[in-house]
């Protein structure tokens, strides 16, 4: 039906070209966006470049990506430009059917490398695109690979791994590639439990262990060790090196669906801001120099609302950020770099997740700040997805 549609606006943008000669791409509301389409967004093109010819919306199932024709005026008027047509690479993808193989732009599914002009064109490449489809095992496997949270267990109906997905799809680009690399290749799981369930020796505790064994692959006694803590009251998450989850506690009324990631990119960025001009909540000894520090990003994103679901996502990043520096070796932070938050003083482990938080969070800010410890995380998060071994 959205190929439909497509082939009709397509006909229209054909028709009109010569007084509306450019066209524009805008990403869809998909729940689980996929990486590079998000990167063409708002990406303007002369309607006759050949870029359209096999990236013309729809790219993919469940694709809802779509495109626009534009006058001059239009153009101006949004504040818009003209662009080059990007060059992602591509991949090749065989017919297991056939065994036929087809070189495909990345970010394009097989079948979908065409623009649907008219319903006779339409018809014939949706009857090919039937008789290719792959195995509803395989579609499932390959729906995981486009997501940003592979997976979550959660006890809490609207935190989940789906309502995380769109929030992490707004932040920078270049943060973006690289939390989606190094989730890719780590496939790093998510146990989201409240305080009851989280407390060591409790009856909430017991309840879950088959569940969460089920998830984790483990069996049911050593999963009770893989989602418990004592002093649970005092944690809103943790993690271990030999561990491939991490853990985040959440209240039953929280939900990601209301989270404003927008004002909790801008909490972050005023925290990065206040310590950047020495200005936070609470001073301290920092190789004899007096620094002032807010106490957490999470604590400060927890004004936003009175439920603090817009902390569940810096504390989300802030445990994967203890994973990402286990994988890199868990190097001590850059020479001469300084902590972002007070509780980034604790120890190279914590400098490392709160300096991690703020770079995913408010890359921009930190890298007004410290460009050569942004530049840093860059490459470690490269390097964390690239390495097969651990340590603390």
């Amino acid at each position: 039906m959205r190929q439909a549609y497509n082939a009709g606006r397509e006909g229209q943008i054909q028709a009109l070209k010569a007084s509306r000669p450019y066209a524009l791409y805008k990403h869809g509301d998909s729940e689980t966006p996929r990486i590079i389409h998000l990167k063409w967004n708002n990406l303007v093109l002369p309607v006759d470049d050949p870029w359209w010819d096999t990236h013309s919306p729809g790219n993919g199932w469940g694709c809802k990506c779509k495109k626009y024709s534009l006058s001059e005026r239009e153009l101006k008027r949004r504040g818009l430009t003209v662009g080059t047509a990007p060059d992602n690479g591509s991949y090749t993808w065989t017919n297991k059917k056939t065994g036929e193989e087809f070189e495909l732009p990345l970010g394009i599914d097989p079948g979908f490398d065409y623009t649907p002009k008219n319903t006779t064109e339409l018809t014939s490449q949706v009857k090919k695109q039937i008789a290719d489809k792959p195995p509803l095992a395989k579609r499932i496997e390959d729906y995981q690979a486009t997501r940003i949270v592979p997976s979550a267990y959660s006890s809490a109906k609207n935190v989940t791994a789906l309502k995380l997905d769109p929030l992490l799809a707004q932040l920078d680009s270049e943060v973006l590639e690289g939390l989606n690399d190094f989730l890719i290749a780590k496939q790093t799981k998510t146990v989201f439990v409240n305080q009851t369930q989280m407390s060591a020796g409790s009856k909430a505790n017991a309840a879950i262990r088959s569940e969460v064994g089920e998830y984790l692959g483990v069996d049911e006694f050593y999963a009770r060790m893989q989602y418990s803590i004592r002093g649970a009251k005092n944690c809103g998450g943790f993690t271990s090196v030999g561990y491939e989850h991490i853990v985040v506690k959440v209240k039953s009324a929280q939900n990601l669906a209301k989270v404003d990631m927008q004002a909790l990119k801008d909490s972050a960025a005023l925290t990065v801001q206040r310590s950047a001009n020495n200005k936070g909540e609470y001073p301290y000894n920092w190789h004899g120099e007096t620094i002032k520090r807010d106490h957490t990003i999470s604590h400060e994103a927890n004004s936003l609302d009175k439920h603090q679901a817009h902390s569940l996502v810096s504390t989300w990043l802030h445990e994967l950020g203890h994973q990402v520096h286990y994988y890199a070796g868990a190097p001590e932070l850059l020479k001469n770099a300084l902590p972002v938050t007070y509780y980034g003083a604790v120890n190279k482990y914590e400098q490392f997740a709160e300096a991690f938080t703020a770079w995913a969070l408010a890359r921009k800010e930190l890298k007004k700040w410290q460009p050569e410890l942004v530049s840093w995380i860059d490459q470690l998060v490269k390097d964390a997805a690239k390495s097969q071994d651990k340590r603390r």
